[in-house]
């Protein structure tokens, strides 16, 4: 059905095409994707699922009977979106983070230290009136906006990898989503997390003043994704995670609405009215840096 050494291969070769990495940086994604174990689980809920294994290694696990009926292109989207999550400096992060709830600060390589979720928002509660008086509810999970970012960035890159390859185009669709309020619309080209690409646009200007998502997926797979954020807001970390827990709200109710089980205590964020207004403050948060 599928030859992952072969996709293996196109991965490498589109993401040279999209200057994605240059020839310094293929030795680390190779090491990386040798690393990658695949295994088939026909109970899994879902097409296919990367997960990080204790010892650090990466495993994609698939579900023949949901893809069986899928083309070519379609198997190697796939596969090039789990590829790109199996070797994102984003998603390595995320699973670290993950590994240890009870660790109140995480220490990157590079030594930086990143506060996450709740442990975050409890600290500001006890200290910050202007959180104690409840005027800024929506800020609450800003782990979650790595997760947006990993997705939509796994996505846009997989789709950048098939029109490189096949030489088609994605073409942007104006559309709806019940995550939203009905008379909201957005336009994406994007098969799936399209209702991501909007507030990760808003967040790649910020850091790298260019709307091309392709420009943080880079970013992350040359492990050069978090200096750079962290360096953009060097003297604005508190900023920084509001735009994360913001980013968050929209990342989680997408989850929901895919009928998933998420973060306890979301729901009164994750309403369409205050999805939307998560959204605005992005845009707000973002106009006032004067960055674009």
């Amino acid at each position: 059905m599928y030859n992952i050494k072969e996709i293996k291969k196109d991965f490498i070769d589109c993401g040279l095409a999209l200057n994605l990495f240059n020839d310094s940086h293929i030795d680390l994604i190779k090491e990386k994707l040798r690393n990658i174990n695949i295994t088939e689980d026909y109970s899994l809920n879902a097409e296919a699922l990367t997960i990080q294994n204790d010892n650090g290694s990466k495993e994609i696990i698939v579900n023949p009977s949901r893809i069986v009926n899928k083309s070519q292109m379609e198997i190697e989207e796939l596969f090039f979106h789990e590829f790109f999550h199996a070797v994102s400096e984003i998603n390595y992060e995320i699973s670290k983070i993950n590994s240890d709830s009870t660790r109140e600060i995480y220490e990157r390589p590079q030594g930086r230290f990143v506060p996450f979720e709740e442990r975050v928002i409890e600290a500001r509660e006890r200290n910050n009136p202007y959180y104690n008086n409840g005027l800024n509810q929506l800020n609450q999970f800003p782990g979650w906006g790595l997760i947006l970012l990993d997705e939509v960035l796994a996505q846009t890159t997989a789709q950048a990898m098939i029109e490189a390859k096949y030489h088609i185009e994605y073409k942007p669709v104006l559309q709806k989503s019940s995550i939203y309020p009905s008379d909201y619309e957005f336009s994406s080209s994007l098969k799936y997390y399209s209702e991501y690409e909007e507030p990760a646009t808003c967040f790649s200007k910020m850091v790298t003043r260019d709307k091309n998502l392709l420009t943080l997926s880079s970013l992350a797979l040359k492990n050069e994704f978090l200096d750079t954020v962290f360096d953009k807001f060097s003297d604005k970390e508190d900023t920084l995670y509001d735009i994360f827990a913001y980013m968050g709200n929209i990342a989680i109710a997408l989850y929901q609405k895919e009928g998933h089980s998420v973060q306890e205590g979301a729901e009164k964020n994750t309403t369409p009215e205050k999805v939307l207004s998560s959204l605005d403050e992005i845009k707000f948060i973002a106009n006032s840096m004067r960055l674009y």
